[in-house]
């Protein structure tokens, strides 16, 4: 775990060393020039705090449950002329891209870690309040981790947490283009789409009660309509393969996940007609949605991902709410202790993803395996 602490305390380290000493938007400029050069210096630092976890995923070796029988395996299956792996076609294609160049797996996963955590860290920088604690979100959530495990899935959930700047500018085009960038990667991101017309709903503290008794509601007499309508499909058939999420998971999912919309509906009167304030707050009303129904259909923490992961720019912005500075950072402080308690918890105790031990590629040499051999 010594190589995750150095990558993360090195990352906020690079940052501070390198940025205004100021939040970006906190910043009062008094000419273009000045502007300029203070854009700049954030944007170094980002790209700086970048580094560290960009290199340690990208010279990862066997770290990541899905490392050899999906991606290790799947790149020289590709390779052979496979398709049997059924990989979305923006992925299949990427693979074989890199394969007009090399045949070595290896680059295959430095590329992949660097598209994750630059796209990452771009929308951090472009949408983020405060960049220092979305860093910080970045890696106590666990999506870091998650990322070198589910890695398609979670290049997908990076586009489409950069593609939010889009909704907010009402660029309609750009937001499609990233959504089919997400899809080509992991088709189901498309389930991420209506988040477009997000910023157009109000919904109440009222309205969210009345969602969530609809909800359970259906869900309770529902459910199996709901899986047998999704039989025919790829999910459908992973579904059968796969369990609900595990008691102690559901529990801490929902308890945080409620606690963070809590914490933004403090605010809802006086920021109600903040555009940028509703559509973070209705991403997380998504998100806490997606997690009551855990316990009913299996695989649903994927879905919950698309929803979850934007939380590193919003929770700084929705924590807003709290107009007390010192109740604010409290409040903050808590939410991260709980996310670093839950971290160590599963993938330190629990060894989920398999990111542990860390391995590098260093010494080693790829092996043309496609796991039928």
């Amino acid at each position: 775990m010594h190589v995750y602490l150095v990558t993360i305390i090195s990352s906020l380290m690079l940052f501070f060393l390198c940025s205004p000493r100021r939040k970006r938007k906190d910043i009062a400029v008094r000419s273009h020039l000045k502007k300029r050069l203070t854009i700049r210096r954030t944007a170094i630092g980002v790209a700086l705090a970048a580094f560290p976890p960009m290199i340690v995923a990208a010279v990862r070796y066997k770290v990541g449950t899905d490392y050899v029988a999906t991606y290790y395996t799947g790149f020289y299956r590709i390779l052979n002329g496979s398709t049997v792996d059924g990989f979305e076609f923006g992925y299949y294609w990427f693979n074989r891209l890199i394969q007009v160049f090399t045949d070595n797996v290896f680059v295959l996963f430095a590329i992949t870690a660097v598209i994750f955590v630059a796209v990452s860290f771009a929308a951090i920088y472009e949408e983020s309040y405060n960049v220092p604690l979305s860093i910080l979100l970045f890696f106590v959530t666990r999506y870091y981790f998650v990322g070198m495990n589910i890695v398609r899935q979670f290049i997908a959930a990076a586009i489409l947490v950069y593609s939010i700047r889009y909704v907010l500018h009402h660029d309609l085009k750009k937001y499609i283009v990233c959504i089919i960038l997400a899809f080509s990667m992991h088709y189901t991101s498309i389930i991420f789409l209506p988040v477009y017309f997000l910023p157009r709903l109000r919904i109440s503290v009222k309205r969210l009660i009345t969602i969530i008794i609809g909800e359970l509601a259906f869900f309770s007499f529902g459910v199996g309509w709901f899986i047998s309508f999704l039989q025919d499909t790829k999910y459908g058939r992973l579904i059968a393969r796969h369990d609900v999420c595990g008691i102690k998971f559901t529990i801490f999912t929902v308890a945080v996940n409620i606690v963070i919309l809590l914490v933004g509906y403090c605010g809802y009167k006086e920021r109600k007609n903040d555009e940028r304030y509703r559509l973070y707050l209705n991403i997380q009303v998504m998100a806490v949605l997606i997690t009551l129904v855990f316990r009913s259909i299996p695989l649903m923490e994927r879905v919950y991902w698309y929803f979850s992961f934007p939380c590193i720019i919003t929770i700084p912005y929705l924590f807003l709410s709290v107009k007390e500075r010192s109740y604010r950072l409290l409040v903050t402080a808590i939410v991260i202790a709980v996310f670093i308690i839950y971290l160590f918890y599963d993938i330190v105790i629990l060894g989920d993803h398999d990111v542990l031990p860390y391995q590098w590629i260093f010494g080693k040499s790829p092996v043309h395996y496609s796991g039928w051999q």
